[in-house]
């Protein structure tokens, strides 16, 4: 668990089979949304 105003880091490899954008969607334990990020993965590998 994670204290209101703290941050934490953290690593996920994810192997890919395209370009396309990927979305992470990050949940509390309750498993309700808390954060969204969009990853424009044909960006990052030019």
């Amino acid at each position: 668990m994670l204290l209101p105003g703290k941050t934490a880091k953290a690593v996920m490899v994810f192997t890919l089979n395209n370009d396309k954008p990927v979305r992470v969607t990050f949940e509390d334990p309750e498993f309700n949304v808390i954060g969204v990020k969009n990853y424009n993965v044909a960006d990052k590998l030019k």
